[in-house]
């Protein structure tokens, strides 16, 4: 089993309801260990909708990190995200590995750590609830450091 870090955000409709419909799939194959709390926050990056809903949780899985990429990707599809999506549009859910174990992976399909979540205060600041002291396998960095740095 290894230990995952997923960011879940909504920002249509009923964001409630698409994030706690994304946590009960995911309890298929990951066995959830802590939820953030979950923040709101304006649309980043050109995308499109309403206000954000954004969060994090921390889980325990045997798929393989590419396993667990096409396994939420299904999930973002059932949820109704059109595959493949446009850039900046809306999301009823979006679901983005942040960590898998301590590996940094670079293969074409999958980059982990997630390669802007130090960009983004949606993401620091709910990890950083559940995780403060997990480190970053690329820079060492905890959470909580990354934390107080100012955000680009």
């Amino acid at each position: 089993m290894v230990k995952t870090y997923i960011a879940l955000g909504s920002n249509m409709h009923n964001r409630h309801r698409y994030i706690l419909n994304a946590l009960r799939c995911i309890q298929e194959k990951v066995f959830i260990t802590k939820i953030s709390p979950f923040v709101f926050s304006r649309p980043a990056e050109d995308v499109k909708g309403g206000i954000f809903l954004n969060g994090v949780m921390e889980g325990v899985t045997k798929l393989s990190p590419q396993k667990l990429l096409k396994f939420l990707q299904v999930i973002e599809a059932k949820t109704g995200r059109n595959f493949p999506h446009e850039k900046g549009e809306q999301r009823t859910i979006d679901l983005d590995i942040i960590f898998y174990g301590n590996k940094v992976i670079r293969d074409g399909t999958l980059i982990i750590p997630h390669f802007r979540y130090r960009q983004r205060d949606f993401v620091i600041i709910p990890l950083c609830e559940i995780a403060p002291d997990f480190k970053d396998p690329e820079t060492g960095e905890t959470i909580a450091s990354l934390k107080t740095k100012e955000y680009v």
